[in-house]
């Protein structure tokens, strides 16, 4: 038992718990109606999203299941608006185009008119200009103060307040969705967030719609291009695969036409000039339309105004104006017809037209005319394809035809050029290729002999038919198709009739031609050349098929082909014959041009040159013995003997003395020709009975060589057998015997040149030596001669007699120049004598200028003229006769000094090259008076002037250019010159460096 205090305590404790837990429960209590109201908040949130999903999807699913259908998909989603945002009225305005707008609601679902909210004070209007939400709410009075026009149609709906909720589409210009409370409860957050969602999707269906519909707008278009573009390249294949079968082009075109112009039938008519031809399914293309019923078609209309034409109406309508139309649409067993045609385009305008007709319908429009229009351009490409193929096949087979005739025409020439010396062979191989290109079995050439035709060449005829045809009377009377051929006019015979003609005893040639060799046509062709007949060329055939004109043109090429051939032969013969003339003069002339050349080189050698003559003679005129027998002083010499074996030693020992006929000659001068036919010819002549032993029965020809009217000798040769020598080899030997008189006499000539040349030698070796001789004894008289006069001369000067200075100085100054003649003659005496020496030593080449300028200086200057010398300082020495250097450069430059006045006179000097053929180049040059080409070809001569005006005026001996190029030759140089006349000249000498000795040069 517990005590008192103890029981209090615990009731006091358990007082306070109870308030506690009353407190504590009502928390919790009011925590769980917290929770509740929370969790009651939160399903109905959660319901409200789920209800705005279930309406979002719904719409969606609208959307995507009638994408291009907004009757479907405007309904949905403002039905989910009008439910969701708790409204009595929904409706969506949009613009359905630029010029149309269109309203759904539920009641009176959709309108359509012009866009009034751009115009008139709407709830709309204010949207689409603010591009915000709109919430009015209130009474009506409230609404219609700033809307009027829609407060008067909510009036007639018996309201008195609402609350209006307008919000835009995401594209402002787009539309609008409006929802509609009848009382006056404003819409809340919520709902304008949801109306803002609706309109979203309700611009999304509008646009997917817009979209949709233009996808299927194009689609359409494209499928419908497509399909076009098909049956485009179905005609084109059509049109290209046989460029030449209209009827299949049109074909396909006529199909491609009715099936895209939703047509029962398709009709091309088109002229090509001279025929209107039609082309229909069943018919194909009929080429004998009438002009008359074309013009009386829709097709005719469209052609002559070259633009499409159109027809709808009744057949009795049709009558009136197109009967042949309408006389197919009664076959057709039609009431109505709707027609169109387009004019079929070419160059100079229209020439046909397409219809299409169908009898039911609406009319044809732009569409199907732009179409036909497109199929009548196809169908012109088709006609002038198949009118240019069939030309090109026409002109293919002309080309075709022709290429076989060239082809033919090259075989014949081929064959005429081949054989052109075998007529026979020719002609039948030419009769052959005619025969095959002209499709016939037999072929002929006729040429006449003794008056009678006779087969001259044939082609398929076996030599027994050969025989028979020949031995008929084709005779050139005119009584036969042969010998009226052979006077000029091609003939055509043609056996028409089952059989040929009766044979009868006395029938002509031409028939019992005809029987024997089973011909049913014959042509004839002549082959005459300038008027002059060579024959007749003529083909059979064995079946009943005239030749044609075309046959008879090949024929005519043929048989002028023919005639090639035989003139060919003709020429060859005559070529060949032209020929041997040529060879036979050729081979004359090589002989002469032999025995000539031998003449030329052996002028000299006599021995050579008439051994080469009666060789070449003996060759020419196939002579077995050739000889030639010169006339000396006091009798006749041994012969030159052709060919000189030991045959001929006999004849040589007997022939030792002329014969009979050699001495007739002698004696007649003229040329014997004689022909030994026995031993009793010959007679007792020792030469003529040697011969004839020998030779037997011969030929025999003596050619006397005349010089100046006397005989000098006898050319004679002998042939065996009796051929007489013919006028050309007679012409031969005579040409022969001159060409020996030639000889004899340039060996005449040369040797008495050889006497005279001997003894000119002889004389100018004297000459020169008696010059060279003679130079002591010329220059001592005259050395002492200026020293007398030099004495004189200071004794007047030291006596004063200085009247006598001047002929002194004249003596001296003579003295002097005859002294320098003298030389110059000397020195070119001892030049020519070869007496001349070198004396070579070293020297430099630019103190040899240096004394050169310092003796010519005033001599230059004396005329006023400049003095330039360019002579390099490392030009060098050289090795030669330093004294005749120096005297050449002296004879220049006072040649340049003499020739100028008031000029200039240079000296250049260059080296060049290395080793053995390095050289020293001096060029002596003047503003003179110049040299024309005639005086420079005669510069070098001894005793040489310009002219006589130049001799006379500057004087000179005209011997110091020759001694100066002698001295240059013989230091192995030379001098050459270049002048222009009034301009001045330039002489240029060339020196080795190093100069051979003279027995070096010589040896070398």
């Amino acid at each position: 038992m517990k005590p008192p205090d103890a029981e209090n305590s615990e009731s006091s404790d358990s007082g306070a718990d109870s308030s506690d837990l009353v407190a504590r429960i009502a928390t919790l209590e009011a925590e769980v109606a917290s929770g509740q109201a929370s969790l009651a908040q939160q399903q109905r949130i959660a319901a409200e999203a789920h209800e705005q999903q279930t309406a979002t999807a719904d719409v969606m699913r609208a959307i995507s299941s009638w994408p291009g259908d907004v009757t479907r998909t405007l309904p949905a989603i403002g039905e989910a608006a009008q439910r969701l945002c708790d409204a009595d009225h929904v409706a969506i305005s949009y613009r359905a185009s630029e010029e149309e707008a269109a309203v759904w609601d539920p009641v009176r679902g959709f309108r359509t008119g012009p866009p009034m909210f751009d115009t008139l004070r709407l709830v709309q209007s204010e949207v689409y200009a603010s591009g915000e939400a709109v919430h009015v709410s209130g009474p009506i009075e409230v609404f219609g103060a700033d809307f009027p026009f829609q407060a008067e149609l909510f009036r007639t709906e018996g309201l008195s307040e609402l609350a209006v909720l307008c919000v835009p589409m995401r594209d402002v210009r787009r539309g609008s969705i409006m929802v509609r409370r009848n009382v006056d409860r404003p819409f809340g957050d919520r709902e304008v967030k949801l109306l803002k969602g609706f309109a979203d999707q309700a611009g999304i269906a509008i646009e997917n719609a817009r979209l949709f519909n233009e996808l299927e707008d194009s689609n359409r278009e494209i499928g419908a291009a497509l399909e076009r573009e098909t049956a485009t390249a179905v005609i084109m294949s059509a049109i290209s695969s046989s460029p030449g079968d209209l009827h299949s082009a049109l074909s396909a075109i006529g199909a491609a036409a009715s099936r895209l112009c939703k047509a029962d039938s398709t009709s091309v008519a088109f002229t090509n000039g001279a025929q209107w031809s039609v082309w229909s399914p069943l018919q194909g293309v009929n080429r004998e339309a009438s002009v008359q019923r074309v013009h009386q078609t829709l097709i005719g209309d469209a052609c002559r105004d070259n633009a499409p034409a159109l027809f709808q109406g009744t057949v009795e309508e049709l009558e009136a104006r197109f009967p042949v139309n309408a006389e197919f649409a009664r076959v057709d067993g039609w009431a109505t017809v709707q027609a169109l045609a387009v004019p079929l385009r070419g160059p100079h305008g229209a020439f046909g037209g397409v219809l299409v007709r169908r009898e039911q319908g609406d009319p044809f429009g732009d569409p199907e005319i732009s179409l036909l229009q497109r199929f009548a351009d196809q169908a012109v490409i088709a006609i002038e394809n198949a009118r240019l193929f069939n030309e090109l096949e026409e002109r293919n087979h002309e080309v075709t035809a022709a290429l076989d005739q060239q082809t033919a025409m090259a075989e014949v020439l081929e064959v005429i050029g081949s054989s052109p010396n075998d007529l026979e062979n020719v002609l039948g191989q030419v009769l052959g290729i005619a025969a095959r290109l002209c499709e016939s079995d037999t072929g002929l050439v006729w040429q006449e002999q003794s008056g009678r035709f006779c087969i001259a060449a044939s082609y398929g005829m076996a030599s027994a038919e050969v025989e028979f045809s020949n031995g008929l009377e084709f005779r050139h009377d005119g009584s036969n198709v042969v010998s009226r051929a052979a006077s000029g006019a091609t003939q055509r015979v043609d056996f028409a009739g089952d059989e040929l003609p009766p044979l009868q005893p006395d029938s002509p040639a031409q028939f019992r031609f005809a029987h024997r060799l089973r011909q049913q046509a014959h042509l004839l062709m002549p082959l005459n050349r300038s008027g002059s007949f060579s024959g007749v060329f003529s083909l059979m055939r064995a079946e009943r098929r005239p030749f044609s004109d075309r046959d008879v043109a090949l024929v005519g090429n043929f048989a002028d082909h023919a005639l090639i051939a035989i003139e060919n032969s003709r020429l060859f013969k005559e070529l060949e014959e032209s020929n041997r003339e040529v060879n036979a003069a050729l081979e004359q002339q090589t002989a002469v041009a032999a025995v000539l050349q031998t003449i030329s080189k052996s002028a000299f050698d006599l021995d050579v040159v008439l051994t080469e003559l009666v060789a070449q003679a003996s060759r020419m005129v196939q002579a077995e013995l050739a000889f030639i027998r010169p006339l000396r002083e006091g009798g006749v010499s041994r012969p030159y003997i052709y060919p000189p074996d030991e045959r001929n030693s006999e004849i040589d020992d007997v022939q030792a003395n002329p014969s009979p006929l050699e001495s007739s000659v002698f004696v007649k001068r003229r040329p014997l020709y004689a022909t030994v036919r026995s031993i009793d010819q010959a007679g007792t002549s020792p030469h003529e009975r040697i011969n004839f032993e020998r030779y037997g029965p011969h030929s025999v020809a003596m050619i006397p060589l005349l010089s100046g009217g006397a005989i000098t000798s006898v050319l004679g040769v002998l042939r065996s057998g009796e051929l007489r020598f013919t006028n050309s080899e007679k012409q031969l030997l005579q040409t022969f015997a001159d060409q020996a008189v030639i000889a004899i006499e340039n060996a005449r000539l040369f040797s008495e040149l050889q006497a005279k040349t001997h003894e000119l030698e002889v004389a100018s070796r004297h000459k020169s030596e008696f010059l060279a001789n003679m130079s002591h004894e010329l220059r001592t008289p005259l050395n002492a001669i200026i020293g007398y006069a030099e004495l004189l001369e200071e004794e007047c000067a030291d006596l004063g007699t200085e009247q006598y200075l001047p002929d002194l100085k004249k003596i001296q100054s003579a003295g002097k120049h005859l002294l320098t003649l003298i030389s110059g003659i000397l020195d070119l005496a001892k030049v020519e004598s070869g007496r001349m020496t070198m004396f070579l030593e070293a020297f430099d080449v630019s103190s040899l200028v240096d004394e050169v300028e310092s003796i010519v200086r005033p001599m230059v200057e004396k005329n006023r003229n400049a003095f330039v010398i360019a002579c390099p300082a490392d030009v060098g020495t050289m090795y030669a006769d330093v004294v005749k250097t120096k005297q050449v450069l002296f004879n220049l430059l006072s040649n340049a000094a003499k020739f100028t006045e008031d000029g200039t006179i240079a000296l250049a000097v260059q080296r060049s090259g290395s080793g053995v053929g390095a050289t020293v180049t001096f060029a002596v040059s003047d503003s003179g008076i110049g040299l024309t080409d005639d005086q420079i070809g005669r510069l070098f001569e001894a005793f040489a002037q310009a002219d006589v005006s130049t001799n006379r005026k500057y004087g000179g001996t005209g011997l110091g250019l020759a001694l100066s190029r002698q001295f240059c030759l013989m230091m192995g140089g030379d001098i050459t010159v270049t002048s222009v006349p009034g301009r001045g000249s330039t002489f240029t000498v060339t020196l080795p460096v190093t100069v051979e000795e003279p027995s070096a040069a010589a040896d070398g």
